[in-house]
C-alpha cells in the first residue's frame, strides 16, 4: 500500500509472454488505487471501529494493521461477548440470594431429638426449637461443652476465646465473600454498558478467583467449630431416631452458593480469555493473507524476466500498445458488471453485483465493495478496514 516516492530509477517488469495492456493506464490506474487507498475514510458505523495509529505504531505498520484487526473483530463478536456476561449475572445474583439467605438461617447443622432440637447457623443459633419453632436464639459465638453421659469426662469444649477466634474468621470470611459477589455485579453492569472492556474482566475474575477459596475455607472453618454438636449424640449415648445429627437447608444454600460462584468463575475465564483469542485470530488472518500474497508474488516472479532500464524507448512504448488489451467475458456470469452499471471501483477489474446483499463482489479480490459507504470488505480478513489492494486501511494520526 505504501508508495515510494522521489525515486530516479524506474523499474520496469517484462514477461516472457505476451503483456496485457497499456502501461501508461497501468500506471495511472495504480497511482489511483494508491491514492483511494490512503485517502479512503472508514466512517464509524455498527461493527466498525476507525483506528488511529499513533507514532510509535506508525514505526511497525503490521503491529498497527493487527491492532486495528483485532479491535474490529472484538466489536463484531460484540453479541457473544454479551451473552457471556448475561450467563455471569445468571450466575452471580443467585450466588448473592443463596449468600443473603444462608447467612440469616439457623440450620446449617441440627442436633435434633424427639421432642426438642437445637442448631447452629453461620451468623445466628436457635439455642432450643420445640415443634419445629425456635424458642430461644441468638448468636453463633459462644462457649459450650459436652460431657460423656455415663462418665461425666469432657468430649468436646469450645471456651469463648476459641469460639471468639472461629467466629471472627468466619464472619469476616462471609462478609468479604459477600463484598466480593456485590462489586463483581457492579462491575457487571458497567461492563455490559460496553462489552470489550478487557480490564473490567480481569478484575471480576481476580474477585471470584479469591471468592471461590474463602467459601471453601469457611466450610471447613464452620465444620471444625460445630464438632461439639456433631460428637453430642454420642456422648449421650443415644443412636437414631433418639438422637440425630442432620446438615440443614442453610448449609445446603451455602453450597449452591459456591457452585455458583465456581461456575461464573470457569465463566469468567473464559471471557477474559476471549479477547486474547480474537488477538490470535487477528494475527492467524494476517499471517495467512501475507503467505498468500507472498505466494503470489513468487509465481509472479517465477514467470517473469526482471530487468532495470533508466528510460523506455517509444518503439518499446508503441509496441505495448500494439497489443490488444485483454477482456473479461462477463456473458457466462448471471450477474450484472459494474461497467454494465458504469459504476467505477478500484482494485479490480471483475466487479459484480449482488442483488441479495445490494453489494459488489470481486472474485479476484474476493472482496465485496458497498456502493453507499464506498468501503471494502475483505473475506479472508473478515474486517471493513480494508484497502482495495487488500491490505489494512490505517488513518495517519493527527
Amino acid at each position: 500500500m505504501d508508495s515510494v516516492r522521489g525515486s530516479s530509477v524506474d523499474v520496469a517488469v517484462k514477461a516472457d509472454k505476451t503483456s496485457v495492456g497499456d502501461e501508461t493506464t497501468g500506471k495511472v490506474g495504480e497511482n489511483q488505487a494508491d491514492a483511494a487507498s490512503q485517502n479512503m475514510y472508514v466512517p464509524p458505523r455498527p461493527a466498525i471501529v476507525a483506528v488511529r495509529h499513533s507514532e510509535p505504531q506508525r514505526a511497525n505498520r503490521k503491529r498497527a494493521e493487527m491492532l486495528a484487526l483485532y479491535k474490529e473483530l472484538k466489536h463484531n463478536h460484540i453479541n457473544r461477548l454479551d451473552r457471556i456476561i448475561t450467563l455471569l449475572y445468571c450466575l452471580l445474583v443467585p450466588s448473592w440470594i443463596c449468600h443473603i439467605f444462608s447467612a440469616l438461617a439457623t440450620d446449617w447443622v441440627l442436633v435434633s431429638r424427639p421432642n426438642s432440637h437445637h442448631s447452629v447457623g453461620l451468623v445466628f443459633s436457635c439455642y432450643l426449637a420445640l415443634v419445629g419453632m425456635c424458642i430461644d436464639s441468638g448468636s453463633s459465638l459462644y462457649s459450650r461443652s459436652v460431657h460423656d453421659a455415663l462418665t461425666g469426662e469432657v468430649v468436646c469444649e469450645f471456651t469463648d476465646s476459641s469460639a471468639r477466634a472461629f467466629i471472627s474468621v468466619i464472619w469476616s470470611l462471609g462478609g468479604l465473600e459477600l463484598i466480593f459477589i456485590t462489586v463483581s455485579l457492579i462491575l457487571l453492569l458497567r461492563i455490559s454498558r460496553r462489552p470489550t472492556r478487557s480490564g473490567m474482566c480481569v478484575v471480576v475474575l481476580s474477585l471470584l478467583s479469591v471468592d471461590v477459596p474463602c467459601s471453601i475455607a469457611n466450610v471447613v472453618l464452620f465444620y471444625l467449630y460445630t464438632r461439639c454438636e456433631r460428637r453430642e449424640c454420642s456422648a449421650l449415648h443415644l443412636s437414631p431416631p433418639e438422637c440425630r445429627i442432620e446438615y440443614g437447608w442453610g448449609l445446603n444454600m451455602y453450597l449452591a452458593s459456591i457452585f455458583f460462584d465456581l461456575c461464573a468463575c470457569i465463566t469468567s475465564i473464559y471471557l477474559c480469555s476471549y479477547p486474547g483469542s480474537l488477538r490470535s485470530r487477528a494475527k492467524q488472518l494476517l499471517g495467512q493473507l501475507e503467505k498468500r500474497q507472498q505466494e503470489e508474488w513468487q509465481k509472479a516472479q517465477s514467470r517473469a524476466v526482471w530487468h532495470t532500464s533508466f528510460s523506455i524507448s517509444r518503439s518499446e512504448r508503441s509496441r505495448e500498445r500494439a497489443v490488444p488489451t485483454k477482456n473479461v467475458d462477463v456473458d457466462t456470469t448471471p450477474f450484472l458488471t459494474a461497467t454494465e452499471l458504469n459504476v467505477v471501483i478500484d482494485g479490480a477489474d471483475d466487479w459484480v453485483y449482488d442483488d441479495k446483499s445490494d453489494l459488489f463482489y470481486s472474485f479476484m479480490l474476493d472482496s465485496f465493495w458497498d456502493p453507499t459507504t464506498r468501503c471494502y470488505y475483505n473475506r479472508e480478513l473478515q474486517s471493513w478496514l480494508v484497502a482495495p489492494d487488500g491490505q489494512i486501511n490505517l488513518r495517519e494520526g493527527g
